[in-house]
């Protein structure tokens, strides 16, 4: 009976480690606070941003760490950073370098740690769904984070804010219909908004800063508006695109003849292109004396 005992004894110590060890894994897997760079990368040339082109041989450098934190007071999140301000830590908020696969998310003290960075100068993107949607409410863009050789970048506490907004309309050839279909959108990012029929859009959730916004349409120049500014939590309207036909756009041809079966002049019969879009195309085709 007593090797029985010892032996269970020894069986249930055994699962309650096994029990411990995924335990630990699964927290590991959900709040990850620290991220290596990857080995041989290298960021890109001036104004890449940041990102990041394999390169043999490249040594790793330093680290980019830093704090989260939201203010306590909610109000706050729309206003101007405070450094007096008391704040709360933010667990689970993503930390991204763009043009690059490396992330971390910050831990319950809201910290994070990027390791084996190469030196260099990179943006860094922190944002955290506020309320459980799929879209990031709180955020903020860090630009021109620079490491240097054996050195690190420590952002200390990070405040993030409200996402803003831009609006406004595009229109094509100035007409105040027919719009529908543009595309708008901030060039270096994945944001985009698609017009209705009056040209209208809104870009939502973009962190607080200076930005260009561009809009195409297949058929016409792209059109752009530099230097819109995006205040946190609050829209920027008014940021208005105006697209013209391209040059040279190449266009194809109708002919043929046409006959009254009533009369021998044939002269003033209308002809229309429907389904076209076009407006006032009506143009007299004379043909041939019988």
């Amino acid at each position: 009976m007593a090797r029985i005992s010892s032996a269970r004894h020894i069986t249930l110590r055994g699962l309650f480690a096994v029990a411990l060890f995924f335990a630990a894994a699964l927290a590991s897997s959900c709040y990850q606070t620290t991220y290596d760079f990857p080995p041989g990368t290298t960021p890109g040339g001036a104004g890449a941003g940041g990102t990041a082109a394999a390169q043999p041989g490249a040594a790793p450098a330093g680290v980019i760490s830093g704090v989260v934190a939201v203010p306590l007071t909610g109000a706050a999140l729309s206003q101007a950073s405070n450094a007096e301000e008391p704040t709360k830590p933010v667990k689970g908020a993503k930390v991204t370098i763009p043009g690059t696969n490396v992330s971390a998310v910050t831990g319950e003290d809201g910290s994070f740690t990027i390791r084996g960075v190469p030196e260099g100068k990179y943006e860094v993107n922190i944002e955290k769904d506020d309320d459980g949607d799929g879209a990031s409410e709180l955020k903020i863009h860090q630009k021109d984070v620079e490491v240097t050789k054996d050195n690190g970048r420590h952002l200390g506490q990070v405040k993030l804010k409200r996402a803003g907004s831009v609006s406004g309309k595009a229109l094509i050839d100035k007409n105040l219909v027919g719009n529908i279909g543009v595309t708008v959108f901030v060039p270096g990012t994945s944001f985009l908004a698609i017009t209705d029929d009056s040209g209208a859009y809104t870009i939502s959730f973009l962190a607080e800063g200076v930005y260009t916004v561009a809009a195409q349409k297949a058929g016409f120049t792209t059109a752009m508006v530099e230097k819109v500014t995006v205040e946190a939590g609050k829209d920027t309207p008014g940021v208005d695109l105006a697209l013209t036909r391209e040059t040279g756009t190449p266009r194809g041809g109708v002919s043929g003849t046409v006959k009254r079966a009533d009369a021998p002049d044939h002269s003033k019969i209308q002809v229309k292109v429907a389904g076209t879009g076009l407006r006032g195309v009506k143009r007299p085709i004379r043909s041939p004396a019988a």
